[in-house]
């Protein structure tokens, strides 16, 4: 009997199980997902007015934007709601403008407590009356800004206490969250039906974090939502981080018995200095991919990247290099790149999604007669894990407990330099390894064999 190798064989299943999720992504109809690209932005914070980076949005191709306006910041005396404080006006003037000015789709996010109803502290909202008070928030920014905003998010990282004051950060039972949705949700319904209600803003590749929106599930939250909200965060390969938002979508398939719509609110890279940091041109090479990738899953309808500005001048700090551009308004690497495959990702439709058994990843598109193709050819499934201290500074870039995922875990690589994507016209003229290539024309594009 001849002998087998193990490697090979965990290496073809791997292959076949990817080929099989590929096709069964692939529809005989053209698809449109990704209803929404576009980005966070903290005006607030900016230095310029809110059009300065609405027009910066424009031009690099997004066409939606993700803000907030904090209940703390707008509600100052109980039941009395203003925009009077300097900063909210240029998250109130985005708001008002962004659509009609710039036709740009906005996503705001709902949340972050107010002192008034927690002792002084910006806390949850725990109690019915403060749950109650929340929605009331919530209603009143839903009539500001009818027909401006189109998507609202309940509430921003819930299980991790992100904009909080209050000491120590008790996460409430999930129940508690599920009365938050719930209340909301019909606050904003009644005074503008044809708002698009997420919530969850959790991140897919922590079995802690799909467990606890199970139990939310269990509890009947998609009765109350039209879509998931998730934060993806982490340092794997784009691939294998769609991978596990395939893994979640097909539970929350089994609540719903239907697709259900996800909505990836937050995704990044910091291109820091910091250990485990990953270079301009390694972040622009994952922007393209991923935005590709999201936009192959039907049930995908939005993507928003974080964010437009450095947040800070520190390059040692993680939380200040996200930006696509610098804080002298300097587009990135990433900004570059996006804006070179922004109207293919954002007007086209997805015809064919296939990876094949050598590892080639194709995505064939067309839109008005012109056809584009987004191929490379993706790392070996069977890579080497990670080592541990990349591993503790992903545990720390994502704030969250260790990553239990099973296997070897395909992590970007941090150091990458160079060409971060290739373009070519008319046709697919040789394989550009782990490199993605844009191949545009007025006639249908081979995809590799």
């Amino acid at each position: 009997m001849m002998a087998t190798n193990p490697s090979k064989n965990r290496l073809f299943f791997a292959r076949r199980r990817m080929t099989m999720a590929a096709l069964m992504l692939m529809s005989s109809s053209q698809v449109m997902a990704l209803d929404a690209i576009g980005i966070h932005s903290h005006f607030n914070h900016y230095p310029d007015s809110s059009d300065t980076y609405l027009a910066m949005i424009k031009q690099f191709g997004f066409n939606s934007f993700r803000s907030d306006l904090a209940w703390n910041s707008i509600e100052s005396q109980k039941g009395v709601f203003s925009i009077n404080d300097a900063g909210n006006q240029k998250e109130d003037l985005a708001f008002q403008t962004g659509f009609s000015q710039y036709g740009l789709s906005a996503l705001m996010v709902l949340g972050y407590g107010n002192k008034l109803y927690s002792n002084n502290a910006i806390d949850f909202p725990r109690t019915p009356e403060q749950i109650a008070a929340f929605a009331n928030y919530a209603a009143w920014v839903a009539a500001r800004y009818k027909g401006k905003v189109k998507y609202f998010d309940i509430w921003n990282e819930w299980l991790y206490g992100t904009g909080l004051t209050s000491k120590p950060r008790n996460v409430p039972p999930a129940q508690v969250y599920f009365d938050v949705v719930k209340a909301t949700s019909a606050a904003v319904r009644k005074v503008d039906p044809n708002a698009v209600i997420l919530a969850g803003s959790f991140n897919t590749n922590k079995p802690r974090d799909v467990a606890w929106f199970e139990e939310l599930m269990k509890l009947g939250i998609l009765n109350y939502i039209d879509g998931v909200s998730i934060h993806p965060y982490s340092l794997k390969l784009p691939e294998d981080n769609l991978a596990t938002i395939d893994k979640f979508e097909e539970l929350a398939k089994r609540y719903a018995g239907k697709e259900v719509p996800v909505y990836i609110t937050e995704m990044g890279q910091s291109s820091s200095t910091a250990p485990g940091y990953v270079s301009d041109d390694a972040t622009a090479q994952f922007v393209v991919k991923y935005t590709f990738l999201a936009k192959a899953r039907p049930y995908i309808k939005g993507l928003w990247w974080y964010d437009l500005v450095d947040d800070g001048p520190d390059v040692k700090n993680r939380e200040h290099r996200f930006g696509f551009v610098t804080q002298s308004n300097q587009p990135k690497s990433m900004a570059l790149q996006f804006q070179k495959i922004a109207e293919v990702a954002r007007d086209y439709k997805v015809e064919r999604y296939q990876t094949n058994t050598d590892g080639n990843v194709s995505i064939s598109l067309s839109h008005g007669g012109k056809y584009a193709l987004l191929a490379w050819q993706q790392t070996p499934v069977q890579a080497q894990a990670p080592q541990q201290d990349l591993l503790k500074s992903v545990k720390s870039f994502v704030k969250m407990e260790g990553d239990k995922s099973e296997g070897a875990i395909r992590m970007i690589d941090p150091h990458f330099q160079g060409q971060s994507l290739y373009e070519e016209k008319s046709a697919l003229t040789k394989n550009y390894g782990n490199v993605p290539v844009l191949v545009q024309s007025d006639k249908p594009i081979a995809a590799p064999q």
